[in-house]
């Protein structure tokens, strides 16, 4: 079985949030727009982080596809990929607590 593993960068957002001044983060928790430019400041930050990713990850699977001629299993985890989930053009299992559960089965393997 060929197993691939490419992580990418979280969000950098608290940059972003010393630049806007405010906590941008929580409310792209929210984000729940299709618009990739914003109104003002602020929604073009959101925008640029959520759709930003979401564009990233989408390109990687399909390099990473070309490349191998597989279709991959992508899992996301951690951070906002909840809210970049629904915006990808690519299949994706969300699994909230990965590294929790990758711990839970060290766990049980040396016990």
């Amino acid at each position: 079985m060929l197993r691939l593993l490419f992580c990418l960068a979280g969000f950098p957002v608290s940059n972003y949030e010393k630049e806007a001044r405010t906590p941008v983060s929580e409310d792209c928790k929210n984000y729940a727009s299709n618009k990739v430019i914003g109104k003002n400041t602020y929604e073009a930050i959101q925008s640029g982080l959520i759709m930003g990713h979401a564009s990233m990850i989408d390109s990687m699977v399909e390099k990473i596809i070309l490349e191998i001629d597989i279709e991959p299993k992508i899992i996301l985890t951690g951070g906002l990929s909840k809210v970049v989930q629904p915006i990808l053009n690519v299949n994706v299992e969300y699994i909230e607590n990965l590294t929790l559960v990758g711990l839970e089965e060290i766990f049980k393997l040396n016990n």
